[in-house]
This record gives structure tokens, sequence and C-alpha cells, in this order.
């Protein structure tokens, strides 16, 4: 990724991707096969989004490439990720709650991709306010990630601060701190 995005966050260490705790995501695939099953009656996965929109269907297989890469990088003591991806892929992760936000401008490397990052313990932290459900796969209930209680504080005071409140759902769903 350094070789790629000559900017001044990735040429240098620092707070955003602090080089002895930042691991690269170099590949997110999966099998082309693997993606025409989902729409051919075959059930890949159960999980839906929560309008349960049958098209929007996630395949456990998104997932768990996800769930791995956490897995990963907490065995291997990791705190951040970073990875060079499409606006798509970017796209996909969002409506799951999971945002990797930018690191500098898109560059050209096999078609159009943008630099990004994720600090593990806010990322997952975002997820859990979000999407538990998601929060839950990914982590396998805490088993790879614990929640940073302390990050989920952080961000629900800034959402608060720009008068975005806590999200409806959440209020009705009572989403605590798991026990």
């Amino acid at each position: 990724m350094r070789q790629i995005c000559r900017h001044e966050p990735m040429l240098h260490d620092n707070c955003l991707l602090p080089r002895a705790r930042t691991a690269e995501i170099s590949r997110f695939a999966v099998s082309k096969m693997m993606r025409r099953r989902a729409g051919d009656g075959t059930v890949v996965g159960n999980f839906e989004t929560p309008d349960h929109d049958a098209r929007r269907r996630i395949p456990d297989t998104s997932l768990g490439l996800m769930q791995a890469v956490i897995a990963m990088a907490s065995n291997s003591g990791m705190t951040h990720v970073c990875a060079v991806m499409e606006p798509m892929l970017l796209r996909m992760l969002r409506r799951f709650g999971l945002v990797m936000p930018s690191i500098g401008p898109e560059v050209d490397f096999h078609g159009r991709r943008q630099p990004c990052y994720a600090h593990l313990d806010t990322g997952l932290a975002r997820v859990w306010i979000q999407r538990p459900d998601v929060w839950e796969l990914l982590t396998s209930n805490g088993k790879y990630w614990p929640l940073n209680e302390g990050a989920v504080r952080d961000l629900q005071a800034v959402s608060i601060i720009l008068n975005a409140g806590p999200r409806t759902e959440d209020a009705e769903a009572g989403n605590q701190f798991p026990a």
C-alpha cells in the first residue's frame, strides 16, 4: 500500500497508521461461482439487512472474511487495518456499519481504488451501535475482539453533540453493553 499511495499519512509512522500495529488487507475476494450461488436459489447465507430485502442478503462468505481479518488482527496484536478498496466494496461494508475512513485520494491500481484505514476499537464500536447483529458475527460475540465500551461512549457522545442523537431502533431495542 505504501508503494501505491505516496501521500503523507502513508509515508511516516503516525496515529492513523502506527506501523507496528497496522495490518494491511491486501485482498478481499469471493469467487464468481460463490457469488452467483446467492442468486440461483442455493442458500449461501441467511443473514439479512434490517429491512429483510432478499436482494440485499449478506453472504456469510463476505462477513466470514471480515471475521477472519478481525481474528488475525487480534491474534497478532494489531489495532489498525488499512486497505486500498473498490468504492463499491466500501459502500457494501458501510451498510453493515463497517466504516473505513479515507486516508488519501483515490488511486488507479487495477481500477479506481480508495486507500482507507480503520482503528478496530472505534470501528467495531460503531458496528455494535449500528448493527449489533453484525458485531456479534464479526467478533464471535466478543471472542475475537471484545467491545471497547469507552469507544462506544465516545461515539455516542459525538452523535449527541452533533444533534444526531441515538438511533430510534437502538433505543427501542434497548441496546446496552453486553454482559
